[in-house]
């Protein structure tokens, strides 16, 4: 049987020979000219890349299909041979031994000599030598219109289509899948699914979908592409992903991109010059890594895209995935923002369903509307700082993806990084955004560490709870920030005080500590713990508030104290001493103020702790000649004299500057000047008055004298 099937060969042979001279207008070729003709032009044969060769057919049109150059694709009219068909130009024909079928003799009488029986043995007999059915392989195969150049010639399987470095456009794309065993140029056998594209195209944009080997693009009409979407159907789905690889005009090689997610640009007028297409089955180790952006647009930089409007540059550029959109240590506020989302794909190229929506907390507005697709959030023309801002995604993207972000913002800088609808900015703070970030990323892939708190919120304080207990009074007195406990003015002293502060989930870390003093300073507690001697008869003179943790880093503790005969002293804070020491001097009220570090002083810090210098004589006097002689008009430091501030001391035992209260004065003084009593009574001191005349009517008289350490 196999000699048989071995001398139906050499007759195979024979015959083709034959029918090979009798097509052919030239000589019979060389061994070497055959096996090159066999073979196929190459690419320099083909004028190089760029260049496009055709076969032509019988009527001497050219193109990319039809029978091979030189042959007339007609048989004899006295041949018996059956019509063969030819390969296409540039690739070469699979044997028909390698590709595990029988070869054709094209005559009916040599073919007889193998029955149908002996057929299906040897077939059977082959299957049993090769040990096992090879499974079928795919190729992508491709062919590109290019400026200048027209069609070119076929590319397969990884291999650049069209020029690099000539500045020549692409226009068109033909794309086909084929069997390991087909001929691009003909029909093949059938595949199992399908390869479809589109492209983005000058003047048109987006075209619609085509497939297996129709064109995409234009041709004849100089219309560059610009973007392209590649994307598998049915098995070859199933089993294969299909990779490719843009260079573009301006932006040289972009990232691979695949199974349908876009490659190029769009919207920079940058047309694509050269593509690579790669086939590659699921699982494979040789697939491709996406490390690069595979598309860019001016809205659709990456997977998040957003851009800013900064006061005095107004919108800047469009930015992506994670970059700085707005300014940093220029002290410009973000007003707006806009955010475009790219839906990342899953596994089979599909578009993962959900949204992206925002919102911005915006001066003198709050929290405005919810916006998405590229809405402004805040305000643009009015001057309004951006403060705060959040971030949410929808649908299925919400359940397989986190969306993280932070701001800079005025006076704190960098913040820590939010995610998922959380605040990100100030509250209650009044500090301007100045710059956004923005991430979206898998969920478990750890995102980022939270080691800063996101936003900064008044709320986050958390309630603060002072209680005193008062002398003589057996219930304690209770009053929230802000609020009062004790009676100013009644001569009831404090005998001890708690404070604490009530946080909730998501308020600041720290806690309020103080300590008081009586007969001496006691010991620092926190947290509701009794500071004093209840019940012991003794008030206190002094206290010291401070807070701790994130609550201290973001906020400031403010607190005074009234005494008698001086009323309320000044406002201390961030544990300064607050009440008098050493003078016997009680404190009967109390007020206590957590507040953000941003926000202005409840009031005048001057004069909240005080030392008794004990009684000193007090006159008036006023700034013109018959009081001040020829120094009137300015004070021995160097002001202008004030009503109701400025008062003359013997500056080596009251400094310039210090601050003074009077018994008796509602005023807190500040030593600005002198006079000749200085040297004769250094325990003398001259109030100023704007009139001459109150000076006189203030007269003369004896008070006790405190002054700020």
């Amino acid at each position: 049987m196999r000699k048989r099937r071995t001398t139906a060969r050499r007759r195979v042979s024979l015959i083709f020979f034959a029918v090979l001279l009798s097509c052919s207008s030239v000589p019979v070729y060389g061994q070497e000219e055959t096996a090159a003709m066999q073979e196929g032009p190459s690419r320099e044969e083909d004028g190089g890349e760029g260049s496009a060769v055709y076969p032509t057919n019988s009527e001497g049109e050219s193109g990319p299909e039809g029978p091979a150059a030189g042959c007339s694709g007609e048989v004899p009219e006295d041949s018996s041979e059956e019509p063969r068909e030819e390969p296409s130009a540039g690739f070469p024909e699979e044997t028909r031994e390698e590709s595990g079928e029988e070869p054709s003799t094209g005559s009916p009488e040599e073919t007889s000599e193998e029955t149908p029986e002996e057929t299906e043995e040897v077939s059977l007999e082959a299957y049993q030598e090769s040990g096992e059915a090879q499974e079928t392989a795919y190729r992508v195969m491709y062919q590109a219109h290019a400026q200048s150049h027209g069609w070119m010639g076929w590319t397969s399987e990884g291999e650049w289509a069209g020029t690099r470095g000539k500045r020549k456009r692409l226009e068109a794309l033909n794309i086909k899948i084929v069997k390991e065993s087909d001929d691009p140029g003909g029909p093949g056998e059938l595949v199992q699914g399908a390869v479809t594209y589109r492209t983005h195209c000058q003047t048109y944009g987006w075209q619609e979908p085509v497939s297996d080997g129709e064109i995409a693009g234009t041709v004849n009409q100089s219309k560059r592409l610009e973007a392209i979407e590649i994307s598998l159907t049915g098995a070859l789905a199933d089993g294969y992903d299909i990779y490719y690889q843009v260079h573009s005009a301006g932006f040289g090689d972009l990232g691979w991109a695949k199974n349908g997610e876009r490659a190029g640009s769009e919207g920079y007028a940058k047309s694509i010059e050269s593509i690579r297409i790669l086939l590659v089955k699921k699982g494979s180790q040789d697939a491709p890594v996406q490390s690069g952006r595979s598309f860019l647009s001016p809205t659709r930089k990456g997977t998040v895209t957003y851009t800013s409007h900064v006061q005095t540059y107004g919108w800047l550029d469009p930015v992506a995935d994670g970059a700085v959109s707005g300014t940093q240590g220029q002290a410009k506020r973000m007003e707006a923002f806009r955010i475009y989302l790219e839906n990342p794909r899953d596994e089979n190229g599909q578009e993962i369903a959900g949204s992206l929506t925002y919102q911005a907390h915006a001066q003198s507005y709050g929290w405005m509307d919810w916006q998405q697709d590229g809405s402004i959030a805040g305000s643009t023309g009015k001057g309004k700082r951006l403060e705060a801002v959040k971030i949410c995604l929808t649908g299925e993207l919400a359940e397989k993806y986190d969306v993280w972000y932070r701001v800079h913002c005025a006076a704190w800088g960098s913040l820590g990084w939010a995610k998922n609808g959380e605040t990100a900015g100030t509250v209650g703070y009044h500090k301007a955004v100045e710059s956004l970030e923005i991430r979206i990323l898998p969920k478990g892939s750890g995102g980022y560490p939270q080691d800063r708190p996101a936003s900064l919120e008044k709320e986050k304080i958390g309630a603060l709870a002072v209680s005193a207990n008062v002398s003589g009074q057996d219930e304690a007195l209770y009053a929230g920030n802000g609020g009062i406990v004790g009676n100013a003015g009644k001569g009831k002293p404090l005998e001890a005080v708690r404070m604490q502060i009530e946080a909730g989930d998501g308020s600041y870390e720290g806690s309020v500590t103080y300590k008081t003093a009586g007969a001496g300073w006691s010991s620092e507690v926190t947290d509701g713990s009794c500071s004093g001697r209840p019940g012991s008869g003794k008030g206190l003179e002094a206290v010291e508030i401070r807070l701790t943790g994130e609550l201290a880093a973001y906020n400031d503790v403010y607190y005074r104290v009234s005494v008698p005969e001086l009323g309320w002293l000044g406002w201390a804070k961030n544990g300064q001493r607050a009440g008098t020491l050493d003078a016997g001097t009680f404190i009967e009220a109390l007020q206590v103020m957590i507040q953000p570090r941003t926000a202005p002083a409840p009031g005048s810090g001057a004069g909240y702790f005080l030392v008794p210098l004990g009684e000193f004589k007090v006159t008036g006097y006023c700034g013109g000649v018959c009081c001040n002689g020829r120094w009137g008009g300015t004070t021995a430091s160097g002001t202008v004299p004030a009503e109701g501030r400025t008062i003359a001391v013997a500056p080596s035992l009251i400094p310039y500057g210090t601050s003074v209260r009077i018994e008796g004065m509602d005023s807190v003084f500040i030593a600005e000047d002198t006079g000749g009593f200085a040297n004769r009574n250094p325990r003398q001191i001259d109030v100023f008055y704007a009139d001459h005349g109150r000076a006189l009517q203030s007269g003369v008289s004896y008070r006790e004298i405190w002054v700020q350490k």
